[in-house]
C-alpha cells in the first residue's frame, strides 16, 4: 500500500482540478476553477505548483499566448503551463490539519 501524502487544502484542490480536466492548464485557469479558494488568482496557484513540481507530482512547460493588454493591443506572453505527472495522478493524499 502506498503512503498517504499530507497536503494543504489548496495543494489538494490543485491536484483535484488537474485530475478533473486531464489537461495542461495555466495558473490563472486553475485559479478560475475555484476562485473562492484562490483569492489572489494565479499568484495563489503558482507557488503551489512550484512545490508540486519539486515533489515530482506535476510538470511544467513554457507556452506562448497572445492576449489583449489594457491599451487594446495584442501582445505575446510566455506563461507556464502545468499538468500532473503519473505520480500526481495516482498520489493518495489527505488534507493537513490547519
Amino acid at each position: 500500500m502506498s503512503d498517504v501524502l499530507q497536503l494543504t487544502a489548496k495543494s489538494a484542490a490543485v491536484i483535484e482540478i488537474l485530475r478533473g480536466t486531464g489537461a495542461k492548464m495555466f495558473a490563472h485557469e486553475i485559479a478560475d476553477a475555484n476562485p473562492s479558494l484562490f483569492e489572489k488568482g494565479a499568484k495563489s496557484v503558482s507557488p503551489l505548483m512550484t512545490r508540486l513540481v519539486a515533489n515530482g507530482l506535476a510538470d511544467k512547460e513554457k507556452a506562448s499566448v497572445t492576449v489583449v493588454n489594457a491599451e487594446g493591443n495584442e501582445v505575446t506572453k510566455e506563461l507556464t503551463r502545468y499538468w500532473l505527472t503519473p505520480a500526481g495522478e495516482s498520489v493518495v493524499f489527505e488534507i493537513k490539519a490547519a
